[in-house]
């Protein structure tokens, strides 16, 4: 079960799973809904505030031991605070010595959560696709050159997709994104469809 649901209860044995440094590890690296700060108080005085307070309703709900799953490389940080404060915690195996912290998370230009890489069949490209609810956001995108510009339906041709492509540089040297169609071919018999960014942000 989740820790969450876990509140109030007690058991003989606890283990917590899913201790690792990721970003959906735990503590967890998701960064909250930029609307939530009008909304809620957030404790900003300790790193991971509100997860600290979970790891510890997860530690308080049994009667005997915890045990912790956590990976050799990425172990949690939370982890490693615990045998580094408390003398009687007893590790089995062994922990890499050199702290792995995710720093290279890319973020989504259009509402901040984090992005995940994933290859898709359907256009044959790995993509940035944004983690929040897609009702929320649905960013999806081939190159991160492209800044907010997302993989929209070719408006030109049935089956195609318009994908972030490399135009030639501007007067200062500046790369030029567009988006592209997918069925582009270079003798002209597919579709030629381009659509720039000035143009993408005007239908958006």
């Amino acid at each position: 079960m989740t820790v969450h649901r876990a509140k109030g209860l007690g058991y003989d044995n606890v283990i917590i799973i899913n201790a690792m440094d990721s970003v959906y590890g735990f503590p967890s690296k998701i960064e909250d809904d930029p609307v939530l700060k009008y909304v809620v108080k957030t404790d900003h005085s300790i790193e991971y505030a509100e997860e600290r307070r979970l790891f510890y309703v997860a530690l308080t709900r049994t009667k005997n031991r915890v045990y912790i799953v956590t990976p050799q490389q990425r172990p949690s940080e939370f982890v490693r605070e615990l045998l580094t404060d408390y003398p009687n915690v007893v590790l089995r195996g062994q922990l890499d010595k050199q702290q792995n912290t995710i720093t290279n998370i890319k973020h989504c230009p259009v509402c901040g959560y984090p992005l995940q890489q994933r290859y898709k069949k359907a256009y044959g490209l790995k993509l940035w696709i944004c983690s929040n609810e897609p009702e929320i956001c649905d960013f999806m995108t081939n190159d991160l050159r492209g800044y907010d510009m997302s993989i929209i339906k070719c408006d030109q041709c049935r089956d195609g997709y318009l994908i972030v492509k490399e135009g030639k540089p501007g007067k200062n040297g500046e790369k030029n994104s567009f988006l592209g169609c997918t069925n582009y071919t270079d003798d002209n018999k597919g579709c030629n469809r381009m659509m720039s960014y000035k143009e993408y942000k005007k239908i958006i």
